[in-house]
């Protein structure tokens, strides 16, 4: 699927007749533990997929550190995220509230934060 034109917002393509279109699967996908759903109307940059783009569209922001990989720190990726997220990036592992990468890049996890029974939204 390609961007159309005249499109003021890039990120988005057109597939259906809300540019929010990726909300309902994600939120759907938290209640149905287990079942598959196809994320629509998200075109990330290379490096990323759909549904780790639109996860990171709706659950981050200017005050949710993210931690990427050297791999995307100084790519389209980085920019994307900070252009439609604006969330602070090279933040170090114990400040990062989410992560992107492969799992080889992020392991091992006792370097993430663990949260704390106040808050284990936080781990």
């Amino acid at each position: 699927m390609q961007p159309q034109p005249g499109n003021p917002f890039p990120l988005f393509v057109v597939s259906e007749p809300s540019y929010g279109s990726y909300y309902s699967p994600l939120w759907m996908s938290s209640r149905d533990l287990g079942r598959i759903r196809e994320v629509a109307g998200v075109g990330p940059p290379g490096g990323l997929s759909a549904a780790a783009a639109a996860l990171l569209l709706t659950l981050t922001d200017a005050e949710t550190p993210l931690w990427l990989p050297e791999r995307l720190r100084r790519g389209a990726v980085a920019e994307w995220l900070r252009f439609h997220t604006n969330a602070p990036q090279g933040t170090g592992r114990g400040q990062a509230m989410f992560a992107v990468g492969r799992w080889e890049e992020v392991l091992p996890l006792e370097d993430w934060p663990a949260g704390e029974p106040a808050y284990p939204d936080r781990a």
